[in-house]
């Protein structure tokens, strides 16, 4: 019989992991439905609504469940954190292209070829350096883990690519569902441990 510990973590886990895909449905849902034709750096106004949306989502939502676990003092501050430092990277990575001016069609795409490894590269680290510090604040004890910003690299490659691919390619959206469950799940996993949930 499965012990009410494990059973506690693993319906975390469950819910954790739908966060991402669900958010990445809505947006490109209403995307879909309002028949809205945007790609990243194409239009600053629908990038900043759709980026915002997505990001104030997914906070609110992990949010809720820390909330829901009895991390009442960590679940506002982890929605405020994630949301923000989230929506700011994307956003900053549009607004140099504009800013600059860089056409991203024709020989402008050799351009995102660069930046967007860039976004993935760097995204994951800030955002995991930005929770791991919200953490210490709130958990004195909590130290240094090498894990947790592996964790957050893989984590945040797999569901940008996943909020790329939904948006840049016609496959079907069961693949980039997967990848934001699994980039998900391993940050939440993450959360788990250092929580001890």
């Amino acid at each position: 019989m499965m012990s009410r510990y494990r059973s506690r973590q693993l319906i975390f886990m469950g819910l954790w992991t739908a966060i991402s895909p669900t958010c990445l449905a809505i947006v490109g849902g209403t995307l879909w439905f309002t028949q809205l034709i945007w790609y990243p750096t194409s239009d600053l106004r629908i990038s900043i609504a759709v980026y915002l949306s997505y990001w104030l989502l997914l906070g609110m939502l992990q949010g809720a469940l820390l909330f829901k676990f009895q991390h009442q003092k960590l679940a506002y501050r982890w929605f405020l954190t994630t949301s923000i430092t989230g929506f700011l990277i994307m956003f900053l990575h549009d607004l140099h292209t504009l800013v600059f001016d860089i056409d991203t069609g024709g020989q402008g795409a050799l351009y995102l070829m660069l930046s967007l490894p860039c976004l993935a590269i760097l995204g994951g680290p800030i955002l995991g350096f930005a929770q791991f510090e919200l953490l210490r604040r709130v958990y004195p004890a909590t130290s240094f883990r090498w894990y947790w910003f592996a964790l957050s690299l893989i984590s945040w490659n797999l569901n940008v690519g996943a909020f790329f691919l939904a948006i840049y390619t016609q496959l079907p959206f069961v693949i980039p569902f997967l990848a934001a469950a699994a980039g998900t799940a391993l940050k939440g996993y993450g959360v788990m441990k250092r929580l001890q949930i």
